[in-house]
């Protein structure tokens, strides 16, 4: 299979293979685009605070996959990022 130079970035797909990914919508600019793993972003709210400091539940960020519209540059989160489970817990 002869892959074209411009989809050499990573995380890009191949026009021949895309063909059971399903494309997703900018909600600003209305562009259908395929989703690319681009970069991880992490929330900024943290609940419980003091509560949960007490309770000894201590809440972590939540950690999306995102990637950043070639139309117009705003940035789409794409899916929420499971963590890994640690021996013990």
């Amino acid at each position: 299979m002869r892959r074209d130079r411009q989809w050499r970035k990573r995380g890009t797909f191949i026009p021949e293979e895309t063909r059971n990914i399903n494309k997703i919508t900018c909600k600003v600019c209305g562009k259908r685009v395929y989703p690319k793993a681009e970069y991880v972003v992490r929330d900024k709210i943290v609940s419980g605070g003091i509560n949960a400091a007490l309770n000894g539940s201590p809440s972590e960020n939540d950690i999306y996959d995102a990637m950043d519209c070639p139309e117009c540059g705003c940035q789409m989160v794409l899916k929420k990022r499971m963590r890994k489970v640690i021996n013990g817990e």
